[in-house]
């Protein structure tokens, strides 16, 4: 149960700006599973709805951004004028740090409203950080 005291509230929590920011953030955001293996991070996405080509995929400086674009136009032929023109428009974006990968060797594919991302853990070698010496 969590302690609502100035001192320990959330900003995200349910009452902190009563119930305002909870809901922007579920509706403009996915649903997303981070899975650690010994060989690789699985990466699973829920954007149902999306289009493979409405969405966007990129892992740079150990950032993965999924994002994800849609619009929805209805249009109808109709003689006269319009009353009301309705479009529908949705964006979101979700950025994981996920360091020690093997960047060629990514995989990605799109099946039925899930997003599903490997990326293979980078060779011990290549995750070492390199000591730099100060002159």
């Amino acid at each position: 149960m969590a302690n609502n005291t100035p001192a320990t509230r959330n900003f995200f929590d349910d009452d902190f700006f009563g119930n305002m920011f909870p809901a922007f953030f579920k509706n403009n955001s996915f649903e997303v599973d981070v899975k650690e293996n010994d060989k690789d991070y699985e990466v699973k996405a829920n954007l149902p709805g999306f289009n493979k080509e409405d969405i966007h995929l990129e892992y740079a400086n150990n950032i993965l951004t999924i994002e994800a674009n849609h619009e929805e136009k209805h249009e109808e032929k109709e003689e006269g004028q319009y009353l009301r023109k309705e479009r529908s428009t949705s964006s979101v974006r979700r950025q994981f740090i996920i360091r020690g990968v093997d960047e060629s060797a990514i995989k990605a594919e799109y099946k039925e409203g899930v997003l599903s991302v490997e990326l293979p853990k980078a060779a011990e070698a290549d995750k070492k950080e390199k000591h730099i010496p100060i002159d």
